[in-house]
């Protein structure tokens, strides 16, 4: 049972999603590889739905074609907040050896690691975006990094997207823990693991 659903789940570690409320929660997330498409679009359901339900589509039939399943858990990543605007980076956590044939516009990476703040959304985008706030304006005041933001949502939430459900969403804490470009996605990477360490408060938020 992936992100997104009544637990987060890594292997045998869970955390109840009570747990990560819409105070504040820290999170620590470990890294594991992902491919991912990028998309385009505008901030209401409509669009944001649209964008979505075409990168599955892709990127399922790109397992399809190496001979994959397709993906049980998905991870949406959203970049470059514009007004009426957002990139998503679309992707499923993969095996080391399916991130290294990425090719083509299926692209491959660790998916979203480190030490992040969480908290819950409501339904649909207009809920993730007054969460983003949430979270993204204290971290910009406390340590000036507003990298990203993303969430990750088991298979009955996205198969298929019927708009955003209710689903905790992350920021990366400090800025050495967002995705960093330079990181090979041929580099080994260790299993995926959530682990709930305490609930901050906003003005406790420290750069280490």
């Amino acid at each position: 049972m992936p992100l997104g659903s009544s637990e987060l789940q890594a292997d045998s570690v869970r955390v109840p999603v009570s747990l990560v409320t819409s105070r504040r929660s820290h999170v620590t997330v470990a890294p594991r590889p992902m491919i991912y498409v990028v998309r385009y679009c505008g901030e209401g359901d409509a669009s944001t739905t649209a964008a979505l339900r075409q990168a599955i589509e892709v990127l399922d039939r790109y397992l399809v074609s190496i001979d994959e399943p397709v993906g049980r858990e998905l991870i949406v990543i959203y970049r470059n907040r514009l007004p009426g605007a957002v990139t998503l980076e679309v992707g499923y956590p993969v095996d080391q050896s399916v991130a290294e044939q990425a090719t083509g516009e299926i692209a491959a990476r660790p998916a979203p690691s480190g030490p992040m703040v969480a908290t819950t959304t409501g339904l649909g985008f207009a809920s993730v975006l007054a969460a983003e706030r949430r979270l993204t304006g204290p971290l910009v005041k406390a340590n000036r990094n507003r990298t990203f933001t993303w969430q990750g949502f088991k298979g009955s939430d996205f198969r298929p997207w019927r708009g955003h459900p209710s689903s905790p969403l992350f920021a990366p804490l400090r800025r050495d823990t967002a995705l960093v470009a330079s990181q090979s996605a041929k580099q080994p990477l260790e299993p995926a693991m959530v682990v709930l360490t305490s609930t901050i408060e906003a003005p406790s938020i420290q750069t280490q």
